[in-house]
């Protein structure tokens, strides 16, 4: 069974927990990966958060392309060196999210509207990817990490290039780039840690 297969979480009330609760997690971890503090992200622009997502995704994508090159090497991740393309891809899916959420937020305090239901739309997109809700012959964001990843990126790139003229066109790519890392980051989380599995008991 691929990564992306045995991550996958229940469709409804319990999946949405479980992905909050990784949400949370990636947040926190992606704070040290790129190497910033809440207190200074409040003083960025979105231009500039987006700018920073954008140099994680860089990151991600190239992670996801050896992520998904090492499942074909090892399908079971026993390796070490399968445990360590988890660890980074982890990383920098967290680095991604962390970024995208604090535009989002950035964004919405300096545009005047209610984040709310961009971050309920983040949660979807992580729901749409990371439940067997989704057929993959018609759905190509969900085939693959790297296809996954480079969803990310065009959603990213598209809120920089919307930011100018069209102020909100912007937060709807954001949510969707926030909630494809954070399926990005539930895959390799899972895959790195495989007692850890976010799972509600």
């Amino acid at each position: 069974m691929n990564p992306l297969a045995r991550a996958q979480v229940p469709l409804g009330s319990s999946g949405r927990i479980e992905i909050a609760r990784a949400r949370d997690a990636a947040l926190a971890i992606g704070g040290t990966f790129c190497n910033s503090r809440r207190e200074h992200e409040q003083l960025c622009t979105t231009q500039d958060l987006l700018c920073a997502a954008g140099n994680a995704v860089v990151d991600q994508v190239m992670l996801a392309q050896l992520f998904h090159a090492q499942t074909l090497l090892d399908e079971d991740f026993v390796s070490a060196e399968a445990h360590e393309q988890a660890r980074a891809l982890r990383d920098a899916s967290a680095g991604v999210a962390r970024m995208t959420a604090r535009a989002l937020e950035v964004h919405a305090r300096d545009t005047g509207y209610s984040q709310a239901v961009w971050l309920t739309d983040a949660l979807d997109e992580t729901e749409r990817l990371m439940t067997d809700d989704r057929d993959p012959l018609f759905d190509p964001t969900a085939s693959t990490v790297i296809a996954m990843a480079r969803s990310v990126a065009h959603e990213l790139f598209s809120a920089l290039a919307a930011a100018p003229a069209d102020r909100m066109g912007v937060p709807g790519h954001v949510s969707r780039a926030l909630g494809a890392s954070v399926a990005l980051f539930m895959v390799a989380d899972f895959t790195y840690n495989d007692d850890y599995r976010l799972r509600i008991s």
